[in-house]
């Protein structure tokens, strides 16, 4: 059939997290030194990985944040494309469950009012 986009989750059980608190805001900023702050902190090659982050908490009065970064083996996510080069389908989007969860609270808590609750009904 058709379809819009596609969208792969790499599941979060393959992937390592650390949280960080770097001395600025600007996301420019945050992608030029990422890699070479976690790079000490993981067990293999930042050239072997694919780094990626969120910034979870702000604060522009003090200048500086909290990310919560996401580093995969690159091999992991080359099994999954795998599986949709089978079937001649390349997604659009490559993302991490975990990140995925935290992008739609964040809409759902800056869009509701009042209380909001995710939950995961697991077959």
């Amino acid at each position: 059939g058709k379809y819009h986009e596609i969208h792969l989750a790499i599941s979060s059980a393959q992937i390592i997290f650390k949280t960080m608190q770097l001395p600025f805001i600007d996301v420019d900023k945050i992608k030029k030194v990422i890699d070479f702050e976690v790079e000490p902190l993981l067990p293999f090659s930042i050239a072997d990985g694919i780094i990626d982050f969120i910034i979870t908490k702000s604060n522009p009065a003090q200048n500086n944040c909290e990310v919560l970064i996401a580093a995969v083996q690159k091999q992991y996510v080359a099994q999954q494309l795998e599986l949709f080069t089978q079937i001649g389908v390349t997604p659009d989007i490559i993302s991490i469950d975990l990140f995925e969860l935290y992008g739609l609270y964040a809409h759902i808590n800056t869009s509701a009012t009042g209380n909001a609750a995710l939950i995961e009904i697991n077959s």
